[in-house]
């Protein structure tokens, strides 16, 4: 057969080589924070949080401010963070600078409250947010000392 003539085949061109594939986007957001708050406090006493702020990115973030408040009734004592970071409290509030974050790393941070005795049966909210993350709030119930009779002894 001649090509061109009916019936004949006509050779294809090799397929052109793919392009490489684009490297994937992390799922989720880079930076990302979490609460952990006590799940009771006493009145009168000392309750503690601490926050984790994690670079789930590849590059490291620079400069990042974190936040967080506390409810009515509950008032800062200290805060502190990891080595070069400045922490910072308020009559309400708490405030971290961390001055670099690596990627892949986290770091942890803690806030020691006092909880007024007035509080006692009720519920306090804490709420924290970073730039660049989604915020995070958790609640903590304050509970007043319960004697042996009341236990049931």
């Amino acid at each position: 057969f001649a090509p061109g003539a009916p019936g004949a085949t006509i050779p294809l061109a090799p397929p052109a080589p793919e392009a490489p594939a684009a490297p994937l986007a992390p799922a989720g957001p880079a930076l990302v924070i979490s609460l952990d708050s006590p799940s009771l406090a006493a009145p009168g006493g000392v309750a503690v949080y601490r926050l984790t702020v994690t670079n789930n990115g590849t590059g490291t973030k620079r400069g990042l401010k974190v936040a967080q408040r506390v409810g009515a009734g509950v008032s800062p004592v200290s805060a502190r963070g990891p080595k070069g970071s400045r922490a910072t409290v308020g009559r309400s509030a708490a405030h971290w600078t961390l001055p670099a974050l690596k990627g892949g790393r986290s770091a942890t941070l803690v806030l020691r409250v006092k909880v007024a005795r007035r509080l006692a049966g009720e519920v306090t909210r804490s709420t924290a947010a970073l730039r660049g993350a989604r915020s995070t709030s958790a609640s903590t119930a304050i509970v007043r000392k319960v004697g042996k009779t009341e236990q049931g002894f």
